[in-house]
């Protein structure tokens, strides 16, 4: 884009040299013009004193000869002018060839920025769609195969509640009574065991909640005999209902 303004920039005071030259030539081609019409005008009075033939008119031959000098001299001179004016125009019209010449350079220059400006346009163009289809692409096959895993996923659901009981330090208590259940076939196995198996890959989320009437009472959740997490327990006085021990 820099070379780009570099160039319109040069353009335009290529443009104003260019005007300022077609004007000064307009100028120089007046004067020319108006410098010949009085060389001619001289030259035809020149002519007219060479044709007296009188007497009365020879008189004053030498006054017409001083004339005739000082009026060749006025046309050398005019002459010596045009020779300078042409010359000046001569030269202008070679610094207006070599801003032309420059001007047509620039053109060309500006011509191939401007198709490697549209080629890399172009590139970039074809490279963001072909990326955009295959990200498109890969957004849809992880959206089907996202689709998919969801439908083969089952739902695994499990609420289940103690009885009161007395637990010692390493006991595993029993949660036997099933409230809700969705997705699993070994009920009996955690009910006599107090252990729940994973029978399927997943995320699984454990709740549990227990109360006792001791004030030092605690209970701790394991996964594959390694212990996750636990809580203390306030002492309460009253008695337990059968259901105030619950897992989910």
């Amino acid at each position: 884009m820099n070379m780009f303004i570099v160039l319109k920039n040069k353009t335009e005071v290529t443009n104003d040299k260019y005007d300022k030259l077609l004007l000064d030539h307009t100028n120089l081609q007046r004067e020319l013009n108006v410098t010949k019409q009085k060389a001619y005008e001289l030259q035809n009075e020149v002519n007219e004193l060479k044709s007296l033939k009188s007497v009365t008119q020879m008189h004053s031959v030498q006054h017409l000869n001083n004339v005739t000098k000082h009026l060749q001299q006025e046309i050398q001179n005019t002459n010596n002018h045009i020779n300078v004016l042409e010359s000046d125009a001569t030269a202008r019209k070679q610094d207006f060839i070599a801003l032309v010449q420059d001007a047509s350079q620039m053109k060309m220059e500006l011509a191939r920025y401007t198709a490697s400006m549209l080629s890399k346009i172009d590139n970039f163009r074809n490279f963001t769609v072909g990326f955009m289809d295959g990200l498109r692409v890969n957004m849809s096959n992880e959206m089907n195969e996202n689709n998919m895993n969801y439908s083969n996923t089952k739902q695994v659901a499990l609420t289940a509640c103690g009885t009161i009981g007395t637990y010692n330090k390493g006991d595993i208590a029993k949660f036997s009574i099933i409230k809700e259940h969705q997705g699993i076939d070994r009920l009996n196995s955690f009910t006599q065991s107090g252990i729940f198996t994973c029978e399927m890959s997943g995320t699984y989320v454990f709740f549990a909640s227990m109360m006792s009437n001791t004030a030092d009472g605690y209970f701790v959740l394991y996964k594959n005999s390694v212990p996750k997490s636990g809580a203390y327990i306030s002492a309460r006085s009253e008695i337990m209902s059968q259901d105030q021990a619950c897992w989910w």
